[in-house]
């Protein structure tokens, strides 16, 4: 009962880091990219070549971290992961060139791996042995969430301030989020009444196990393409807005009622998968991710939709993200459940990474989204047929 309650308290504490850590460093930061790039004399475009160093950085720095998280500290891992954020953040404003940037995004991908999702998401699963759904879907909301917030502070005290002094001053406040929650995570520990964990970390699939089923690769096979998906949508959806000559305040509804949609779908499909079945709640957030994709390709001639599109594909990708991390942990959840955790966040990272830059290539070269939403269309297609042939492993039906 004592771990049940302070269970809640690790998923706040865990929660405003995931805010600050992803919320602003990884959502909010890019609103200071017009302003580096007139300041360092960048061509349009060129700046982005500083994140997407940091994508790959984490890409394959995962497996690694998620073989660590086995093997260390967790609550340590992330102190260094919030120490080093902090100070990152703090010397964001004192950036000087284009070479500065990328050195600040290859930092950020260490610490990133100390203190971000990985970490996060490794300390929800070893505390929740019931409602573990909606803990992740109420963490995952945090990135967004913070995204809201620091994205409407950041963007008037640029206006008023100047770009560094509006990152100095948000910065502070960042640190503090960062740093204050780490106080009250702890380390599950086990014992007392409740065996469920100790059994799993006694019974759960090893790496060993896990390499020689072949819904192993399947599982990775279906994560990779949704991650392509995913952020393929959300990293060209204000490019695709702008093809069909939208206003800056029609796109903004857009945004807004896509993440609004988004934050609702994550604790909906996480509340679910709590309560059924955790293989069919993927099938049902796929089939709703799907449905997305048809509207999405659907309004390039019919614009109309559009206002479904944010909110059947918000929902249908909140919950897909969310089915993603639940069903590693239901399968994978052992001894070496940081070591496999890796390895699908860095097929992820990198399927993503390749749908923001396959879609937004395709774009260029054809003057449309028209084959990038056929491709999209497809494998959502195809990963839902795939997902029905997923079994979880034996070695931990308890």
């Amino acid at each position: 009962m004592k771990n049940l309650q302070y269970s809640w308290v690790i998923l706040i504490a865990l929660f405003f880091v995931y805010l600050a850590s992803n919320g602003f460093g990884f959502n909010t930061l890019p609103l200071w990219y017009p302003s580096l790039t007139t300041e360092f004399n960048l061509a349009k475009g060129q700046i982005q070549q500083a994140p997407s160093i940091m994508l790959v950085l984490v890409a394959f720095l995962s497996p690694i971290f998620g073989i660590m998280l086995d093997k260390w500290n967790p609550k340590t891992m992330m102190l260094i992961g919030v120490i080093g954020l902090s100070i990152l953040f703090l010397g964001f404003s004192k950036i000087g060139s284009f070479n500065e940037l990328k050195i600040f995004y290859v930092l950020y991908a260490v610490f990133l791996c100390f203190g971000g999702i990985l970490t996060s998401m490794y300390l929800i699963n070893k505390w929740f042995d019931s409602n573990r759904g909606l803990a992740v879907g109420i963490f995952l909301n945090a990135s967004s969430l913070g995204a809201i917030i620091f994205n409407g502070f950041a963007g008037k005290l640029i206006a008023t301030k100047g770009w560094r002094e509006a990152e100095w001053s948000l910065s502070f406040f960042v640190v503090a989020l960062l740093v204050l929650p780490w106080f009250f995570i702890k380390n599950r520990t086990y014992g007392g009444a409740n065996q469920f964990s100790e059994r799993v970390e006694s019974v759960g699939a090893t790496l060993k196990d896990a390499l020689k089923t072949p819904s192993f690769y399947l599982l990775l096979l279906v994560t990779g393409t949704l991650w392509y998906c995913i952020n393929g949508l959300l990293f060209n959806k204000d490019t695709y807005l702008n093809d069909l000559q939208k206003t800056v305040e029609e796109r903004g509804v857009f945004a807004s009622t896509f993440f609004l949609c988004g934050l609702i779908g994550k604790v909906f499909f996480g509340f679910l998968s709590d309560k059924f079945e955790k293989k069919w709640i993927m099938i049902l957030s796929i089939a709703n991710l799907l449905l997305g994709s048809w509207l999405l390709k659907s309004s390039l001639t019919n614009p109309d939709l559009l206002k479904w599109v944010a909110i059947v594909y918000g929902f249908g990708y909140s919950g897909a993200f969310t089915m993603i991390q639940v069903t590693i942990a239901d399968f994978y959840m052992g001894k070496n459940y940081g070591t496999i955790l890796g390895i699908f966040t860095m097929v992820d990272t990198l399927a993503g990474s390749a749908g923001i830059f396959l879609i937004g290539k395709n774009r260029q070269m054809e003057g449309s989204y028209l084959h990038a939403f056929d491709t999209m269309l497809i494998l959502c297609a195809v990963t839902l047929v795939a997902t029905f042939f997923i079994k979880k492993p034996s070695s931990i039906r308890l």
